[in-house]
């Protein structure tokens, strides 16, 4: 057993001990990777590797404890570039419309939402789409902006 497997079965012992808590911050992934591992080089003939992996987790003690880790652990927690971005919501009037726009160009053209509206903004024929959302965008900035509380000085 190599040291990195040994230190994962500390872990492991810490996690079962615990009744559960994670203090380490071991994923139930890695808990779970390491058991395949194990069932990958202690199969038997004829054995699928799903077999090995539950007759290991059912009949020795370190498979015992990867199993525990894997079903025990954490969930590990998705990238944040894999997280789906969020809607724009546009909140002024030429906001709504440089939107608009640029749904129909994406559909229309088959690309993404966020380049039509580039392709918009740097025609010159919507100058004054664009300086109507400028304009909208600031006025809004002064509103929050005066709604604030003057901090004392």
């Amino acid at each position: 057993m190599n040291k990195s497997t040994e230190n994962l079965l500390t872990f492991a012992k810490i996690l079962v001990d615990s009744g559960g808590v994670n203090t380490c911050g071991i994923t139930a992934d890695i808990y779970h990777v390491e058991l395949e591992k194990l069932a990958r080089a202690n199969k038997r003939g004829g054995e699928s590797v799903h077999q090995a992996y539950a007759r290991l987790g059912r009949e020795t003690e370190t498979g015992a404890l990867l199993l525990k880790g894997a079903l025990w652990g954490p969930k590990p927690r998705q990238a944040p570039q894999d997280l789906p971005l969020p809607k724009p919501n546009p909140t002024t009037e030429a906001g709504r419309e440089l939107q608009e726009l640029a749904e129909f160009m994406a559909k229309e053209k088959n690309i993404s939402v966020e380049r039509a509206s580039g392709r918009i903004l740097a025609d010159p024929s919507r100058k004054d789409l664009l300086q109507r959302l400028m304009r909208e965008e600031r006025e809004a900035t002064r509103e929050v902006r005066d709604q604030r509380w003057s901090l004392p000085a």
